[in-house]
């Protein structure tokens, strides 16, 4: 005889299936079986020939995507700049010995800029105060080793500034700055565009998904307030206890990113399944639909559901990437 809190996870995997099956009906995107990091009590275990038709047709509220802004692209650090070539009284001439590497500073810190070649002429203006960098007529620098047949001597230049050191991109900052601003263009999106996907979260008794969302302005009889809109979605709870649990609309609480809390409206009763009160045997699970009224530029962030007395509250955290 098999445990039944074995059933009852299989069973909490039934009921994610079911909201895949909502995906197939363009309610939610398609769920994967093999969905990478995914808790084993949520991974489907069985394909369900047809899925319920929990909605009927709202009527959108506006989708018109918004402008987000971005996070701003971090520019390369400027090379030093060239020291300013001094004057000499007169032109000091020499050749180069071998092809040479021309750079804006007395040292190989400093940037290549150009490059000379074996028996080119070249003018020289001074040295720095080391004499082992020697600047040209166009302000670019090349080691003395590299030059021969001066025709004078070379004087000292005024010291020229230490270049900067390159930063290290620090690449788990960027990344988690990246991952901010992701976050924060998804939150803002949704302001106008309902969530897409699956999210599920688990407690001790139970296991909680919600999907299938969409905004409306009319839903059934009902329309949304001046200001307002509909927020409609597919609610399942599955008891993987080994003893009866119950599921209530009024354990479930809706927060959107205004940072308020609203409870589930009576438009809730115009689906042809909605979320009611019910006692759900160990193993098995309860599935349907929740109407929620929110400001029209919120978006969804949690859903919070209350669950035993000894319980504590199981949140579906929307901010986080979907299962699917």
């Amino acid at each position: 005889m098999s445990h039944p809190r074995k059933q009852a996870i299989c069973a909490f995997c039934a009921l994610v299936t079911i909201l895949a099956g909502l995906l197939a009906f363009g309610a939610l995107s398609a769920l994967g079986a093999q969905a990478s990091g995914r808790p084993s009590y949520m991974q489907p275990h069985a394909a369900l020939d047809a899925a319920f038709d929990l909605l009927p047709t709202p009527t959108p509220t506006r989708q018109t995507a918004q402008t987000v802004a971005t996070a701003p692209v971090a520019t390369a650090a400027k090379s030093p700049a060239a020291p300013t070539a001094t004057p000499t009284p007169a032109a000091i001439k020499a050749h180069v010995v071998d092809n040479a590497n021309l750079r804006n500073g007395p040292g190989t810190d400093y940037e290549i800029v150009g490059s000379a070649d074996t028996g080119q002429e070249v003018t020289i203006l001074g040295s720095n105060d080391a004499g082992d960098w020697y600047q040209l007529d166009g302000g670019m620098w090349i080691a003395t080793f590299l030059v021969s047949e001066l025709n004078a001597a070379v004087p000292t230049l005024p010291p020229t500034p230490t270049p900067p050191p390159t930063p290290t991109p620090n690449v788990r900052a960027t990344e988690a700055a990246e991952r901010r601003a992701n976050a924060t263009a998804t939150l803002a999106a949704r302001a106008y565009m309902a969530p897409e996907g699956i999210w599920c979260a688990q407690g001790e008794a139970r296991g909680v998904c919600a999907g299938a969302f969409e905004y409306a302005q009319y839903y059934g009889y009902y329309s949304a307030p001046s200001g307002g809109r509909l927020v409609i979605l597919v609610l399942a709870v599955s008891n993987i206890s080994d003893s009866d649990i119950t599921a209530n609309p009024n354990d479930v609480t809706l927060v959107t990113a205004d940072g308020r809390s609203h409870s589930y409206d009576t438009a809730t009763f115009e689906a042809q399944q909605p979320f009611e009160h019910v006692v759900i045997a160990p193993g098995d699970d309860a599935l349907g639909a929740l109407v929620f009224v929110t400001s029209d530029d919120a978006a969804p962030e949690r859903i919070i559901y209350r669950g035993g007395l000894w319980e504590d509250s199981i949140v579906v955290d929307l901010r986080k990437d979907p299962i699917d």
